[in-house]
């Protein structure tokens, strides 16, 4: 918060400076200084300073505007209000988003931690049943079911083997490449079993939603596929297994006229092709 305090103090101590010339109050200027006020006092003045910035920036424009008599003095008032309410909307959806981001990531643990407790009771049961499989099976089987568990989607390849394809939990920050704690435990996961795979090639594709140009979301969307290639690599999947490109805002898979669209779209998709058995 202490960016709103700096924000707040700064549009005060504008209008005390010129308060010799201070005019008179109209309605337009009185909704546009309160609804400054408040953004700056909410989750604004930490998730969307730059919008934040460009509200005041207005809104002493507007100030300006009013002493010197400028006819557009209620417009500018006008638009001053509409820029803190944008910002103040958007704090608050980046705070929901993270909030959601926290609560899925907390479920994801729950229902795999509840999984995991199942299976080790069933191989418990089984264990000493006639034809029961060998340990090494056993642990072989177990990694290879963990992967298609952890896929969203499979399809069959050309070559007429398996694609599994995995990208739940690996969502971006806007204009961010950098992996959160939850996209992390989930590669932890995907690299044990890459990790036993040998004998499977990796694609990485990263994407960004439609807010910036191409000239921004394609180098972008190349530098979060290359993170996730970077932290598999460093748990123990071989480099030469894995390719990575970025393809933008293209292949979208959420609405991009929507925040949770937007934030769906900012993700890296994990496709591991299994060859055909023979």
């Amino acid at each position: 918060m202490k960016t709103a305090a700096i924000l707040s103090l700064a549009f005060v101590s504008s209008s005390l400076l010129a308060c010799a010339s201070t005019p008179k109050a109209t309605p337009e200027l009185d909704a546009a200084r309160k609804a400054y006020v408040e953004a700056a006092r909410g989750p604004a003045a930490q998730w969307a300073q730059g919008s934040l910035r460009s509200a005041h920036q207005t809104l002493t424009d507007a100030e300006k505007a009013a002493r010197s008599g400028d006819a557009l003095q209620g417009d500018r008032a006008v638009l001053a209000r509409s820029r803190a309410e944008l910002a103040d909307a958007r704090g608050r959806a980046a705070v929901a988003l993270q909030e959601r981001n926290v609560a899925a990531a907390t479920l994801v643990r729950a229902v795999a931690e509840h999984v995991a407790t199942a299976e080790q009771m069933a191989e418990s049961q089984n264990a000493n049943r006639p034809g029961a499989p060998t340990e090494g099976q056993a642990n072989a089987q177990a990694e290879d079911d963990a992967l298609h568990r952890m896929a969203d989607r499979e399809e069959p390849t050309a070559g007429g083997g398996r694609e599994i394809v995995i990208s739940s939990g690996l969502e971006f920050q806007l204009n961010e490449a950098s992996l959160s704690p939850e996209a992390r435990s989930k590669l932890d996961e995907v690299a044990s079993a890459l990790a036993r795979e040998p004998n499977t090639s990796i694609r990485i594709d990263g994407f960004t939603d439609t807010s910036g140009t191409d000239a921004i979301n394609e180098p972008l969307s190349k530098e979060r596929a290359r993170a996730v290639a970077g932290y598999i690599e460093q748990k123990g999947v071989a480099p030469e297994r894995v390719t990575t490109q970025g393809l933008g805002s293209h292949n979208p898979v959420g609405d991009n006229a929507t925040p949770d669209g937007r934030a769906k779209n900012r993700r890296a998709e994990i496709s591991v092709e299994e060859s055909q058995s023979p």
